[in-house]
């Protein structure tokens, strides 16, 4: 398969389909956006050798800790990646909807190439409040920058944290966006990043 771009690949309508596209995509793709990957799939983005952009998303995970989703769209929680190394290649750009556990493994494993970094995250304060909804919805600047300086991001050029309303294609509302805590969480990862360039959208 000649691919070398690949959009909006929607993983879970046909799981086999989606994984064998995946596979035989591995060799060449270069720009790869998928949603809602299961974990052989999560994995296998780590077997394409030239893989620099990627996007990955979901949106079938539980807002609220207390809450749960209709089984038929559950995803089983991710695996953690392994650290590239000294592997030729790399992710240089990634944009991402995740899980913290996902986003963190995620970021790790290509610490060593990654440039730009496109966090879809929320503020501490959510008019949901007990319980407070989880990561990515709501998430204080102790939290963000903590979890960012634990991925090593040394060639991070560029962070971007995306506030969207009503997501395209999620189950789970609004994400939390209050501008003073907005503010913090730029002002401490501009901290962590002096030579980086961090913003919103």
């Amino acid at each position: 398969m000649q691919v070398r771009r690949l959009l909006t690949v929607i993983c879970n309508n046909d799981t086999d389909w989606a994984t064998k596209l995946l596979i035989a995509a591995s060799p060449l793709v270069e720009e790869l956006e998928v949603w809602n990957v299961d974990p052989e799939q999560w994995l296998q983005l780590q077997a394409m050798p030239r893989l620099y952009r990627l996007e990955v998303n979901t949106y079938v995970f539980s807002i609220r800790s207390d809450s749960a989703i209709p089984a038929e769209n559950q995803i089983t929680s991710l695996p953690e990646l392994a650290d590239r190394g000294d592997e030729p290649g790399g992710l240089l750009w990634v944009r991402t909807c995740l899980d913290e556990e996902a986003t963190e493994s995620l970021l790790r494993a290509h610490s060593r190439t990654l440039r730009e970094v496109q966090l879809f995250v929320g503020t501490k304060t959510h008019s949901i409040q007990d319980p407070l909804p989880r990561w990515p919805w709501t998430c204080s600047a102790a939290d963000l920058t903590a979890l960012v300086s634990r991925c090593g991001l040394r060639e991070l050029r560029r962070l971007v944290l995306r506030r969207p309303h009503r997501p395209v294609w999620t189950l789970s509302g609004d994400f939390c966006h209050r501008a003073a805590e907005c503010r913090q969480q730029l002002h401490a990862l501009r901290g962590l990043f002096p030579h980086a360039k961090v913003g919103r959208r």
